[in-house]
């Protein structure tokens, strides 16, 4: 006679909210704000702030899926093809996520901390930069919203 196994509940992974990831950014910002190694901003605009970007709501990784399901290989589809390793990490940005409102608050607290007195050149204009970049991301996250 066979022993019968406990079923194992597995939960389907949940997305990260957009006020978590908000506050899990605000370190980052803070480095900005403070350190003055051009390179170490480059790198954390790139890997943080551009990576999260990717699964913000309207971003690179939403548009991606949505190209690859709409039957990728053909007219202006033809290179959205997504290899598996390419779609899991899609899949993977779009677990956390920023929503427009999260990043209006963001992009108006980038160029607050950008125009502190004493703030130096290159963190401020790291700082704008992650500015424009939340603002435009507000925008598309906004029309994806809305349907458009």
């Amino acid at each position: 006679r066979e022993c019968s196994r406990p079923k194992v509940r597995v939960n389907a992974p949940k997305p990260v909210p957009s006020a978590a990831v908000e506050t899990l950014l605000q370190p980052f910002a803070a480095l900005l704000q403070f350190d003055t190694h051009a390179p170490l901003h480059r790198r954390v605009v790139a890997e943080v702030f551009e990576a999260v970007m990717e699964g913000a709501e309207g971003g690179r990784a939403e548009e991606m899926l949505a190209a690859a399901a709409a039957g990728g290989g053909e007219g202006e589809h033809e290179d959205s093809q997504l290899d598996p390793d390419e779609a899991a990490e899609c899949a993977a940005a779009l677990m956390v996520r920023l929503e427009a409102g999260s990043m209006k608050v963001m992009a108006r607290r980038f160029i607050e901390l950008g125009a502190e007195e004493g703030v130096g050149d290159v963190n401020r204009e790291s700082l704008y930069e992650l500015h424009t970049m939340m603002k435009k991301g507000a925008k598309r996250a906004a029309k994806a919203a809305a349907g458009g």
